[in-house]
């Protein structure tokens, strides 16, 4: 068995030849005398080989919004997209903008929104989605929208949002979903919206949001009921703003303190404490900003000044980016902030 492991501490629980006392589900062992690794499956340690990404050619860009105006667009970017103008390459049924999106192996899904009334929608394109128009495959349990998203390879969860309060529900939707109305399988610790989610191969994150909170939260895959723990922190407050993630790190990108930021902050996986670690800037600083990746870079593409300037700009990271300034690699057709953002890259733990 090759050792993809070695070296690379900081993406399990635990790094030791000794079989791990009281372990929680989702937990990942490396033992290295055995150059082997275990994930905890609640009862037994399954031997894995590996933690792999799943590449995906393309990341997507939906809707937003612009002036009172809201989109139903679906643009696409080819990885490793450093160049040009992403394209227009169909749409979905509804327009809207403060939504949100996960994606399966198969399939991009976009959540709740609002286009003028709160919506519960989840609509569905198949990988790779060339040309016309989303499917709506069900909704949420309820109207919903500004919420943080996250994936598993078997789940979707949408966590937290707004409709006339701040919500705190996590629903979830198992893949292939095609019909139907999502579980309600828990809630998160605080009542919140517009915060960013990403997730590792084994837990989902939600960070941030309003009303302002530096508090960052955390869900065990699979996920199915209870509620979310608070692990951590991030270096200030913010919302609005947006995630991409590597499968050792996540990204916080952009938002909004008091006024419109560029700063790019950082967690390593499994992060279960601390503080994330304020690792650089975007070109450009703008709330609202959209983030999906590759397994290699991390895209951030539109936004707002806040005020009446809503942008086309993508910029990009390699990761692990951990210092600088991401670079200015292209724009969407349109000016737009509040989309939804979807990529067809999976970071997955692969069994024997």
């Amino acid at each position: 068995m090759s050792d993809k492991w070695s070296g690379v501490k900081s993406i399990v629980n635990y790094y030791q030849d000794e079989i791990p006392s009281n372990p929680k589900e989702g937990e990942i062992w490396y033992r290295p005398s055995a150059q082997s690794s275990y994930l905890y499956n609640g009862n037994i340690w399954k031997t894995v080989r590996g933690y792999d990404s799943v590449a995906g050619k393309y990341g997507y860009f939906i809707g937003g919004g612009s002036g009172g105006t809201y989109y139903s667009s679906i643009e696409r970017i080819l990885f490793p997209f450093n160049s040009g103008t992403s394209l227009n390459i169909g749409s979905l049924n509804q327009t809207k903008y403060l939504f949100a999106g996960c994606n399966s192996s198969q399939y991009g899904y976009t959540m709740g929104g609002n286009g003028g009334n709160v919506e519960s929608t989840i609509e569905r394109f198949e990988f790779p989605f060339n040309s016309g128009t989303a499917l709506n495959a069900g909704n949420l349990s309820r109207t919903n929208y500004a919420m943080a998203v996250c994936n598993s390879s078997q789940h979707g969860f949408s966590m937290g949002g707004y409709n006339s309060n701040y919500l705190s529900n996590i629903d979830r939707i198992t893949f292939p979903f095609s019909s139907g109305t999502a579980s309600t399988v828990g809630n998160l610790a605080y009542s919140r919206d517009a915060q960013p989610g990403c997730n590792s191969s084994t837990h989902g994150y939600s960070f941030g949001g309003s009303p302002f909170t530096v508090i960052t939260e955390r869900i065990t895959f699979p996920f199915n009921s209870g509620t979310a723990s608070s692990v951590g922190n991030l270096a200030g407050q913010r919302y609005q703003s947006s995630c991409s993630n590597s499968s050792i790190y996540g990204y916080i990108c952009g938002g909004y303190n008091d006024s419109v930021i560029s700063s790019i902050e950082r967690i390593t996986f499994p992060f279960d404490s601390g503080t994330s670690s304020s690792v650089g800037n975007l070109t450009y600083s703008s709330t609202g900003v959209a983030c999906n990746n590759s397994s290699n870079h991390g895209f951030i593409a539109g936004g707002s000044d806040n005020v009446s300037s809503r942008f086309s700009y993508i910029d990009r990271i390699t990761f692990p980016f951990d210092s600088g300034t991401s670079s200015n690699v292209g724009n969407l057709t349109y000016n737009s902030y509040y989309m939804c953002d979807i990529d067809e890259t999976d970071f997955i733990t692969q069994f024997v």
